[in-house]
């Protein structure tokens, strides 16, 4: 459970890491690149989803693309 825990943190880190670098391209663009800053939210609801689905079935799960901060 411990281990869940440290792997949906280091998620959610590599996700605010992820919608700052989204929202300076988006603002650097002039908004030509608006719609980048909606990626950071659709992968936390889908890959959210999947890992509560697979932890409900007392499966590990692993988030793909996390920076792993806590071990």
């Amino acid at each position: 459970m411990e281990l869940q825990a440290k792997e949906a943190l280091n998620f959610q880190i590599t996700l605010l890491i992820l919608s700052v670098v989204c929202g300076v391209l988006a603002f650097a663009s002039c908004g030509a690149l608006l719609p980048i800053i909606f990626v950071p939210v659709v992968l936390q609801i889908v890959f959210g989803i999947i890992a509560a689905l697979a932890v409900r079935d007392g499966r590990p799960y692993q988030y793909p693309f996390n920076f792993r901060l806590f071990q």
